[in-house]
């Protein structure tokens, strides 16, 4: 029933899109290992670094196992977990060897956003070391109000405050950051708060081992369940390298955080 004079056309719509790197072009994806957001509802943890784009990650092996902490607290800036000081912790797998990277002679960085319940308790903000064991790491919070950076490397032994105080004011979000690099000459450990370099710290002595860590990593705790400590934590990340100032900045993000994720596509047209 086509009409005399009319005309068919088909047509095919076409879209370009180009990809958006939402971390910040200063923030490079590789090495990262574990990335936690602690959102979920319930359950283990979930290591989000290869869902970003990390082609380095440790996978569902670093997967945190909760015991007793409160889980999806949606607090400023991004979702949190509670671990009340008592008894709470997240194990990040089974395995005592993955974050071997972070004890045997390697360089690493760790990012967090945590409010602190009270600044005179003593407690592990993450660890995996037990008791005396020369291998390992971890960072405490003391009695004093300032951060313990312990490292029990292959040849070297880190185990300094940094500096006089942390600086911080209970119930207050801060993004907190600890970078170690041994091949330093002086200042292998650095502290971080809110972008700006607190403080740094070299070497105690010429010990450590290179072998696994006497236990799992733990968050909100030793991961031979002592050391508690009570914090809201959010947005964790472990890197296998040092970041950059550049991108410990873009990371803090002027104080509302910036989420790691993986590239979006953004269309440009049709």
């Amino acid at each position: 029933n086509v009409q005399v004079g009319s005309r068919y056309e088909e047509t095919d719509t076409r879209k370009m899109y180009h990809k958006v790197d939402v971390t910040g072009a200063d923030v490079s994806l590789t090495e990262l290992k574990a990335y936690w957001k602690f959102d979920e509802p319930s359950g283990d943890i979930i290591n989000e670094a290869e869902a970003v784009g990390s082609t380095d990650s440790l996978d569902t092996d670093a997967d945190l196992q909760v015991t007793g902490a409160t889980y999806n607290n949606t607090n400023t800036p991004f979702n949190t977990m509670n671990f009340d000081g008592t008894n709470d912790v997240a194990k990040a797998g089974t395995s005592t060897s993955q974050f071997n990277f972070m004890h045997n002679g390697g360089k690493f960085t760790v990012s967090v956003w945590v409010s602190i319940d009270n600044i005179t308790d003593e407690g592990y903000l993450i660890s995996d070391i037990t008791g005396a064991n020369t291998n390992g790491f971890g960072f405490t919070q003391t009695a004093t109000s300032r951060w313990l950076f312990r490292i029990f490397d292959s040849g070297i032994w880190v185990d300094q405050y940094m500096g006089s105080g942390h600086g911080m004011t209970a119930g207050t979000f801060y993004f907190l950051t600890f970078t170690w690099d041994p091949t330093e000459s002086t200042n292998k450990a650095t502290f971080y708060r809110d972008g700006v370099e607190i403080h740094t710290a070299n070497q105690d002595r010429a010990q450590g081992s290179s072998s696994n860590a006497n236990s799992v990593v733990g968050v909100g705790a030793q991961g031979s369940n002592t050391g508690w400590l009570g914090c809201e934590i959010a947005e964790m990340a472990i890197w296998n390298r040092v970041l950059t100032d550049a991108e410990i900045t873009s990371l803090y993000n002027s104080g509302s955080g910036k989420e790691i994720n993986s590239d979006v596509w953004k269309l440009e047209g049709t």
